[in-house]
């Protein structure tokens, strides 16, 4: 919630709480919050750090540890893996990695991370030129993140899907797609109690962008 709040730093805080928890005590539940750990670390450009926590989930699932056998620690390590590679510039592994998660959710039925899959598999798919793929896919992560009432999904969906249209060229449709997704974050900031927490999602560049001027 920190993160998806900008509070990065305090969600990591958070984060290694619960790592000690598991580690004191419930250790399947381990490559869970390893998994945030590498996602929270990759959005503050900390690759080296999210790498090494990568091979700290390669060693708990490989000693039986991990709990992969809970299906939101495999979509916390997919991700994680996924913009590890992002982030190492290794977009084909990325593709690769992001394909496997959207698989592995569609076959468990997780239609709660569907959206996010989805976008993800998107953003690969849109850094290595193939918008007309990504465009399906963040057309399905808006139809599921309606589907299933998810605000915070279907923002970043429509946000993705302006920025593809911005790079078409096509600038009213780009538009309107941020005011729908600008809309959504309104809603949410209006719901944000804690002042410090409303700043920081206001401050994200993925929001900021959404009221700028293009």
């Amino acid at each position: 919630l920190y993160a998806e709040m900008g509070a990065t730093e305090r969600s990591l805080t958070q984060i290694k709480r619960v790592q000690q928890l598991a580690e004191d005590g419930i250790e399947h539940w381990l490559a869970w919050p390893l998994g945030l750990e590498v996602q929270l670390l990759q959005k503050l450009g900390r690759t080296s750090e999210a790498a090494a926590v990568v091979d700290r989930i390669d060693h708990s699932l490989d000693s039986n540890k991990g709990g992969s056998y809970l299906p939101y620690v495999g979509v916390s390590v997919g991700l994680a893996r996924s913009y590890l590679a992002i982030g190492s510039g290794e977009v084909e592994n990325a593709l690769v990695e992001a394909g496997e998660l959207l698989a592995y959710v569609r076959r468990s039925r997780l239609d709660t991370f569907l959206p996010a899959a989805c976008t993800l598999m998107a953003h690969c798919l849109s850094l290595l030129g193939r918008t007309a793929e990504a465009e399906e896919h963040l057309l399905e992560a808006c139809r599921v993140a309606k589907a299933i009432g998810s605000k915070r999904s279907l923002w970043h969906a429509l946000a993705a899907l302006a920025h593809l249209e911005a790079g078409r060229g096509n600038a009213a449709a780009a538009q309107s797609l941020r005011s729908e997704a600008a809309a959504i974050v309104e809603f949410i900031t209006a719901n944000i109690s804690d002042p410090e927490l409303r700043a920081s999602f206001l401050d994200q560049e993925e929001v900021r962008e959404l009221f700028e001027p293009q």
